[in-house]
């Protein structure tokens, strides 16, 4: 799992493109790594049971450090939108906004009226080749150790997990991924979505499809882009 994570301290200034001024202006950024992703430990289980838990807690973390007022928004694109899906699936208190960009989970990834669709299949192998990435030549030592070793350790449970994404939509893996866009479909949280009607990746039908059904108030931008074109 994630474990215990550290105390940011002497936040580095925004890059180009970033929120200027959101340190001066009071607020802290904190960017957590998916569990069996860069250095944390952990299978990763493409935004399942395991990764949603995780993702609800890394909130209610950072609400209560003493450098917060108990009030989170989150940000990301693509998988970092995943795992905001995730996390507001569990309708967690302490998440006020959250403004996602080129995401969708469920089995309508590659699922489409019941048949199979071609990008479908490139689902969980893609998100696995995205999970081994490897760490930088300044990649910190225990980064690097924690990298190697679970590639070993969690081995059987990625090639399960990537080749989960190929069974039916009615099997236990899409099931799961399925309750998460419901919970997430009832959450209260504010939420700005961006997506791209030319993206490879979020498919258009299924993000729109969860974008219209969202309870919160919500407000989207889309356009033909590509994924993760930008900022926003």
């Amino acid at each position: 799992g994630l474990g215990i994570l550290p105390t940011p301290t002497n936040p580095s200034p925004p890059g180009p493109g970033g929120p200027q001024g959101m340190f001066a202006d009071g607020y802290t950024k904190v960017v957590v790594d998916d569990r069996g992703t860069g250095g944390s430990g952990g299978c990763f289980d493409t935004w399942g049971p395991a990764s949603t838990k995780d993702d609800a807690w890394m909130i209610e973390w950072a609400a209560a450090q003493r450098w917060s007022d108990g009030k989170v928004v989150t940000y990301g694109q693509s998988a970092g939108s995943f795992t905001q899906i995730d996390a507001l699936s569990t309708h967690p208190k302490d998440l006020v906004a959250a403004a996602l960009g080129y995401a969708s989970v469920g089995s309508s990834e590659v699922w489409t009226n019941g048949v199979f669709n071609t990008v479908g299949a490139l689902w969980g192998p893609a998100w696995e080749l995205n999970r081994l990435y490897p760490p930088s030549l300044y990649s910190p030592t225990s980064y690097v150790a924690t990298s190697v070793t679970r590639q070993i350790a969690n081995a059987l449970c990625n090639v399960t997990q990537t080749y989960g994404s190929l069974s039916r939509p009615t099997s236990e893996y899409w099931l799961a991924r399925d309750a998460v866009v419901t919970g997430a479909e009832t959450a209260r949280s504010p939420e700005l979505w961006v997506g791209s009607f030319s993206d490879f990746n979020a498919r258009e039908p299924q993000y729109l499809a969860m974008f219209n059904s969202l309870d919160a108030p919500h407000a989207g931008l889309f356009g033909q882009w590509d994924h993760a074109s930008g900022d926003y």
